[in-house]
């Protein structure tokens, strides 16, 4: 089964944010990287039980 998967990311280098992923959970891949949002440093995130919305945590000076 293939689910989709987000990851927070520190924005001092090249990252740009949030981004999602398909996670093949027979394989144990990930495939198909794509910018879902463009925030600085989210480290921490958090999908509503409903599936409709993302939190995210910044880590900022």
């Amino acid at each position: 089964m293939k689910r989709t998967v987000f990851l927070g990311t520190y924005t001092n280098g090249e990252s740009k944010g949030i981004y999602s992923c398909r996670f093949d959970d027979v394989t144990g891949t990930l495939s198909g990287f794509r910018l879902a949002a463009e925030t600085p440093s989210p480290s921490f995130l958090a999908l509503h039980p409903t599936g409709k919305f993302l939190y995210a945590v910044n880590e900022t000076n």
